[in-house]
């Protein structure tokens, strides 16, 4: 066994810390290492933001040139005006090389989140704190440091206590009031009902590579401001997906032509009254979950938190290969409790397959293939089989467009008469 000490030709995320938490002034600061080999120079860092831990949609918020020069400031942006209150966010960094002459894309990094604090489960007179972040580092078994503000000096955050984490099910601390780490001065309290304590946590971590530098990653959460009294969680919106109607979208077949141009649009109620209590209404955000597959876990797919208030009650989801799909929305308080899921609505496809009955396979280019009309619409699968009027099968396929040029599948061309054929599809769906 034998271990190289390759230089690392690409860069990593080190860094996505909350230096600031506010609904419309928030700021992240992301980190990067600068490549010990340079793939062509010059180079390019090109940042991308979502909105969410596991967000799916990017936006490119900054593009710097890499000099590649130890001591130049080129690994670092500090992202501004988020509302990082309300959500997380998560970052991914490409870069791009210079090949040939041209600016080429290299490779991009994993994508990694802000640090994400909430309220947990805890006894009255005590406050519960969970927190999380999706990073190609790793968190675990380390000593992740809490903070509690200082209500006799507001915006001094004191260091209460340090918590060794193991798994992410660890990431947890409850807060009976006392100061157990007294390094920077005890500041005791008594957790009292209605009154309202603020919170930030740092994480730890290491990509346990010693060419990555620092070896020690500390990253803060948002700031968090709970009481002990906040344990309820806000009432589930009420979900309802707009209907999809089938023959509208097959009398414009060409509509089924354009890959990834599907869109399904959501919108939801948030009640006042549910179950026999009023609902809290002081919501902060919306969080959307989807599975294409009924049954399968939900992910994460939106935070909705514009305008600031009220707040937007709708979500398009756009961009999809295929309509089919099942979506639950939650509410989220401002304390950072989720309400339990709305109702789930699910949407299946509108499959649609036209095939011709004549072709004229004489090589002038016309007609010369029988194959689907328009765009066949999701379609997964099939099994074509074309016979004589014999019964003797000629041709069989599993190519969706069939694309059959009048031979036999051993190249042999065929006379000219009535054929008949046999086809199974098997279409998309949730």
């Amino acid at each position: 066994e034998f271990c190289l000490n390759l230089p690392m030709v690409m860069p990593v995320i080190t860094n996505v810390t909350v230096d600031s938490t506010s609904t419309t002034r928030g700021v992240i600061t992301v980190k990067w290492t600068r490549p010990a080999a340079s793939a062509g120079s010059p180079a390019q860092y090109r940042l991308y933001r979502a909105i969410g831990q596991n967000g799916p949609t990017f936006t490119q918020v900054a593009t710097i040139n890499a000099s590649l020069t130890p001591g130049t400031v080129d690994t670092i942006f500090v992202d501004r005006a988020l509302n990082t209150e309300a959500n997380a966010y998560n970052y991914k960094l490409e870069y791009w090389t210079t090949q040939n002459g041209q600016l080429t894309k290299f490779d991009e990094t994993e994508t990694a989140s802000s640090v994400r604090l909430e309220q947990a489960a805890a006894q009255p007179n005590q406050i519960g704190l969970k927190w999380t972040a999706l990073v190609p580092w790793s968190n675990e078994n380390r000593v992740h440091r809490i903070y509690r503000e200082d209500k006799t000096k507001p915006g001094t955050f004191n260091r209460i206590a340090d918590v060794s984490v193991q798994g992410p099910q660890t990431f947890t601390f409850v807060d009976d009031g006392s100061d157990k780490y007294a390094a920077d001065g005890t500041v005791n309290v008594t957790i009292v009902k209605d009154s309202t304590y603020c919170y930030k946590v740092e994480t730890v971590g290491s990509y346990n590579n010693s060419q990555i530098k620092p070896s020690v990653l500390y990253n803060f959460s948002q700031i968090l401001c709970i009481s002990s009294s906040d344990t309820t969680k806000p009432c589930p919106p009420v979900l309802t997906l707009d209907p999809l109607n089938c023959d509208s979208l097959r009398a414009h077949p060409e509509a089924f032509c354009a890959p990834g141009g599907f869109t399904n649009h959501l919108t939801w109620e948030y009640p006042a009254q549910a179950g026999g209590r009023d609902c809290d209404p002081l919501v902060t955000a919306y969080r959307v979950y989807y599975t294409r597959y009924e049954g399968d876990a939900p992910a994460l797919i939106a935070t909705v938190t514009t305008p600031p208030s009220p707040l937007q009650t709708f979500f398009d989801h756009q961009g999809l290969t295929s309509f089919a799909g099942c979506y639950y929305v939650t509410a989220v308080n401002r304390f950072g409790s989720e309400s339990a899921p709305s109702n789930t609505v699910c949407r299946d496809n509108c499959p649609m397959y036209v095939l011709p009955n004549v072709f004229t396979p004489n090589g002038d280019n016309k007609n010369d293939t029988f194959q689907p009309m328009e765009c066949p619409a999701f379609v997964q699968s099939l099994e074509f089989k074309a016979f004589n009027r014999w019964g003797a099968q000629v041709f069989s396929t599993k190519d969706v467009d069939i694309n059959w040029d009048g031979k036999t599948n051993g190249g042999k061309e065929l006379a000219a008469g009535q054929y008949y054929y046999e086809v199974t599809i098997y279409f998309e769906s949730f």
